[in-house]
């Protein structure tokens, strides 16, 4: 805190001696340094979120839903693919032969009026200047003469006025901004523990609904399939198991034949 007092101290005294640079110390604005800080914090938290998440999903689903997603993810590329393809070859086609057209009618009106414009704007400027030279010679004389008698009496009444007034309000200033600045980054500091905290837990919960009912889904859909080919295979069973049977009762009735 003391090198920042000395900062603006140092910084509204120069201002007082050199004029134009108290412009550049009252413009500069606190709430943008505020929010640059809180910008930082925010990215710090949202990043810790992220890593959280990353290690959450990397160690519990990855390897469950790898093979699932690639397949599911090629497909339905391919099927973009193809008709995104299709569909920029007959728009180009349609967009360069609208646009030929109109480039045509483009390039001759360019051609005809940069064959007149140096003309045109050479005319122009030869007349402005000979009017413009004299009627600024006699106003620059005049305004001059009043601008320096006014700028001189306004300097030193407001040099005067400024230091006395800056001298006043220095320290109030300074002790008004460290306390802004303080009340700040605590209201800040702790709402963003609890918007960290907050986000990480909907997060996860949202993360552990999503895998819940995707594995619950593919179960189902899984076991219905399986239940299917068992009845196959048990089907596939019986009919030779029938059949064994025909043909072994066949045999032993030939046996006294």
């Amino acid at each position: 805190m003391n090198n920042l007092r000395k900062k603006i101290v140092s910084a509204a005294v120069a201002a007082s001696l050199l004029g134009g640079s108290l412009v550049a110390f009252a413009g500069t604005d606190a709430g943008e340094q505020l929010k640059a800080w809180y910008n930082a914090q925010f990215t710090q938290s949202t990043n810790s979120i992220v890593s959280t998440l990353t290690n959450y999903f990397n160690t519990t689903y990855k390897q469950n839903l790898l093979s699932w997603f690639n397949s599911l993810k090629s497909s339905s590329v391919s099927a973009i693919t193809n008709h995104a393809s299709t569909t920029l070859t007959n728009s180009t086609n349609t967009i360069n032969n609208y646009a030929n057209t109109y480039i045509g009618q483009i390039n001759t009106a360019k051609q005809n009026i940069l064959d007149n414009m140096a003309t045109d704007y050479s005319k122009f400027e030869e007349g402005k200047k000979t009017w413009g030279t004299a009627e600024m010679n006699k106003e620059q004389e005049k305004r001059q003469g009043e601008i320096n008698t006014a700028v001189t009496n306004e300097f030193n009444t407001q040099k005067t006025s400024l230091e006395n007034s800056l001298n006043t309000t220095k320290e109030s200033a300074v002790s008004s901004l460290e306390s802004a600045i303080k009340n700040a980054k605590d209201a800040i500091i702790a709402e963003i523990a609890t918007n960290e905290a907050t986000t990480t837990t909907n997060l996860k919960n949202f993360l552990d609904t999503q895998i819940s009912t995707r594995k619950t889904q593919m179960e189902t859909t899984s076991q219905e399939l399986v239940n299917a080919k068992m009845v196959a295979i048990t089907e596939a069973a019986n009919d030779i198991v029938d059949a064994a049977k025909a043909e072994l009762d066949a045999l032993i009735q030939g046996i006294n034949k």
